[in-house]
């Protein structure tokens, strides 16, 4: 069985090439959307494995997403895309439920991987953020004067 996904993001050439590239390598991409208002009526028609989603198009915002998601019990998991190293985005996501999160210039494999590390039940993090969010874990607090 393929694995299916959505795709949201709202800059038009960075979805058609990621659309034909994950097409390439044995994806179903059953809808995009450049709204996040239509994700979730898009989940809903097309109950896809994964939908990846961009941090920072207009519309619906994700941590309100994943809440619907859990609430309707969907068995769709979140991967978060975004276009540079935001470790609090990526701890607030990850606890909401997102499943992923990676960066856009990560090499596209990594995205192939983060699908299929996904879809098999487990999350994916960039490792990049990963990093962050470790250093972020081991920086001292600041003290309270």
């Amino acid at each position: 069985m393929k694995t299916r996904v959505i795709l949201a993001d709202d800059h038009r050439v960075f979805l058609e090439g990621l659309v034909r590239l994950l097409q390439e390598n044995g994806v179903e991409v059953a809808a995009c959307t450049t709204d996040r208002n239509e994700l979730l009526g898009l989940i809903r028609e097309h109950r896809p494995h994964v939908a990846v989603v961009d941090i920072s198009m207009p519309g619906e915002n994700i941590p309100q997403l994943l809440a619907t998601l859990a609430e309707e019990n969907a068995q769709t998991a979140v991967l978060v895309l975004t276009g540079s190293s935001a470790y609090a985005a990526a701890e607030e996501l990850l606890a909401a439920g997102a499943r992923g999160f990676m960066l856009k210039d990560d090499a596209f494999e990594a995205i192939l991987t983060a699908i299929r590390t996904i879809t098999q039940g487990r999350s994916y993090i960039s490792p990049e953020v990963a990093a962050d969010l470790l250093a972020a874990k081991r920086s001292p607090s600041p003290e309270i004067v």
